[in-house]
């Protein structure tokens, strides 16, 4: 036995546009939590792949660090053998480090006074450009005036003669 319905004819006349709308409303829902669904599945998967990654960057950042402060202990050790005293390599090697970071951060500065941040001449030109065709598109054609010294036609005397009277009628 079947546990659809049976249509009858015009049966789509009868029910109303109510039973209709919750008809849609209904597939709607369950297409949208359909979709909910795999997108909760397929965020869930980026969000392990995402804290992997995560922590993996973190463990390179706390390791490159602690070659960075190894390398200033190498740098201090050679400069002590060299000097033949501890605390002048040490000394020797932080004014090494101070010159580097002070270089750094000079260059550093002068790039970013070079940053205009909200100036784009080319992209503004352009979309000056673009105005001025949409702007040149919607204008109303504009028909070109006589020359000087031409002599007028029949027809353009008529139109200015009822321009005119159009004119007067109005201002009365």
């Amino acid at each position: 036995m079947s546990t659809e319905r049976a249509e009858l004819p015009d049966e789509d006349d009868e029910r109303g546009w109510k039973s209709r709308l919750r008809a849609v409303s209904a597939a709607g829902r369950t297409l949208l939590a359909t979709r909910l669904a795999i997108f909760q599945e397929e965020a869930s998967a980026k969000a392990v792949l995402a804290a992997k990654g995560a922590a993996a960057i973190a463990a390179g950042a706390v390791l490159g660090v602690g070659a960075l402060l190894l390398g200033a202990a190498l740098l201090a050790a050679v400069l002590a053998r060299l000097t033949n005293s501890v605390v002048l390599g040490i000394l020797l090697a932080v004014v090494l480090y101070g010159a580097g970071a002070a270089a750094a951060a000079w260059l550093g500065v002068r790039w970013l006074s070079r940053v205009r941040p909200l100036e784009f001449p080319v992209a503004s030109a352009e979309l000056s450009r673009d105005f001025e065709a949409i702007a040149a598109a919607l204008a109303p054609p504009v028909e070109p005036l006589p020359e000087e010294g031409e002599i007028p036609t029949e027809e353009d005397a008529a139109a200015a003669r009822e321009f005119e009277d159009r004119f007067r009628r109005g201002s009365e």
